[in-house]
């Protein structure tokens, strides 16, 4: 944070300044924010300096999960009639590659503050679109954890399409034949399912007026498969300040934007819901306490979940 925040004129800062993500006055003050507006799991890469930071909050009082996602050592593109992005885990050595990441997560599964979902170790699985032909390579992992702890692994995987994708579409139908969906445990998708914000201008000029439409049909494939559905909800975006991607068309951002996002998503979760996310400044997706906005977004959100938990017999976990 510390990099990005001083490298780039961002339109905001942290409330608490530059800071070290391992300064543990910041981490005891991210968990304490967090959990008086109703957070109570923070997903965390396990790769590179994030595994530092993930280790150090196992320790403290809230759950975290272990994010995956696929690196650089994978194969891509060797599965005829599948676009150059794609994993096929049915290669040897991409199978070798994503078992070796998933004893990783063994390791700290055990822990009390490790995310159980179902009594189950939960793993994110970012960019799970890219993997193709997965069942074998998912099973031998939850047998893995099996033989380990007694219980498999859960997977929820990043497979959902983006707005304004529906199951009826061709190319999606394509890619989910070589998928086995099946094979996770929970679907999911990032950033709000935002699109790509340059060429297709109109869904992110017009994000809200598409996003509960979105969460309704996705809602229903995922449980169709008798999955978990675990929907995704941004404060607004916008990645130019990070990457420099000037053309790009921000979707919206505002407290009672996310408000009202959060209201959308809450109608259509089952047990779960994933704020993407908590102090990305140079992606506009922050709801960290910032110079500017203060409380403002940690605010709407205990409001919602106040709100919900009044209304809605027995509890939800955010």
């Amino acid at each position: 944070m510390k990099e990005i925040v001083g490298k780039y004129n961002l339109p905001d800062k942290p409330l608490l300044g530059l800071y070290d993500t391992f300064d543990d006055v910041v981490e005891w003050k991210h968990i304490d924010w967090a959990g008086y507006c109703g957070v109570n799991v923070f997903w965390i890469d396990l790769y590179g300096v994030e595994r530092g930071v993930f280790l150090k909050m196992l320790n403290k009082e809230i759950l975290v999960g272990g994010m995956w996602g696929p690196s650089p050592e994978y194969s891509r593109g060797t599965l005829i009639g599948l676009p150059e992005w794609a994993i096929d885990l049915k290669n040897l050595s991409n199978e070798e590659l994503f078992l070796k990441d998933i004893e990783i997560f063994s390791q700290f599964s055990s822990h009390a503050n490790y995310l159980k979902i179902h009594n189950r170790p939960a793993i994110f699985l970012y960019d799970a679109m890219a993997l193709f032909r997965e069942e074998a390579s998912f099973n031998k992992a939850k047998s893995f954890f099996r033989e380990k702890h007694g219980r498999e692994a859960y997977f929820v995987s990043d497979t959902l399409p983006r707005i304004p994708t529906t199951p009826d579409d061709e190319y999606i139908k394509t890619l989910f034949k070589y998928k086995d969906l099946n094979s996770t445990d929970a679907l999911t998708s990032w950033v709000g399912f935002m699109d790509n914000l340059r060429e297709n201008r109109k869904y992110a000029e017009n994000y809200d007026d598409y996003y509960e439409d979105h969460l309704r049909i996705w809602s229903n494939y995922t449980r169709s498969l008798n999955k978990e559905f675990v929907p995704t909800v941004i404060p607004g975006f916008y990645s130019g300040y990070s990457w420099g991607e000037q053309d790009q068309i921000p979707i919206a951002r505002s407290p009672n934007l996310f408000y009202n996002r959060l209201l959308s998503t809450l109608k259509y979760s089952e047990n779960h819901i994933r704020i993407d996310t908590w102090n990305d400044f140079g992606e506009w997706t922050y709801i960290e306490p910032s110079v500017k906005e203060g409380f403002a977004y940690l605010s709407k959100l205990r409001e919602v979940l106040l709100e919900f938990s009044s209304t809605s017999e027995g509890g939800r976990q955010p």
